[in-house]
């Protein structure tokens, strides 16, 4: 399998801070869409590190819960596949537009 080139890209992150400590798991909300997120763990040892779908438009949250507080929460929308797309796009385009310039 071929390395990864480990190349990086500037992203616009949505996301919610605080969220408010009497919001319920089921009651995280889709920046996009607002409706109800479906809330999973994925790893039992890290129970403060879920994963958020909204079943409506698709997206995807990462909502990180400070262990010591469980009320810091921070609910982040997963940019998706076309913006990670274009996010890669515009960086090459920018690079492209330096390097004729050069």
């Amino acid at each position: 399998m071929p390395e990864s080139s480990g190349k990086s890209v500037p992203l616009h992150l949505e996301y919610r801070h605080p969220v408010g400590s009497d919001l319920e798991l089921s009651g995280y909300l889709c920046l996009r869409c607002e409706s109800n997120l479906d809330i999973n763990q994925p790893e039992a040892e890290v129970p403060d590190r879920l994963l958020g779908v909204c079943s409506d438009c698709g997206s995807w949250y990462l909502i990180d819960i400070d262990p010591e507080t469980e009320s810091d929460i921070v609910v982040m929308r997963i940019p998706d596949a076309q913006e990670l797309r274009d996010a890669i796009s515009s960086t090459k385009s920018k690079a492209k537009t330096r390097a004729d310039k050069a």
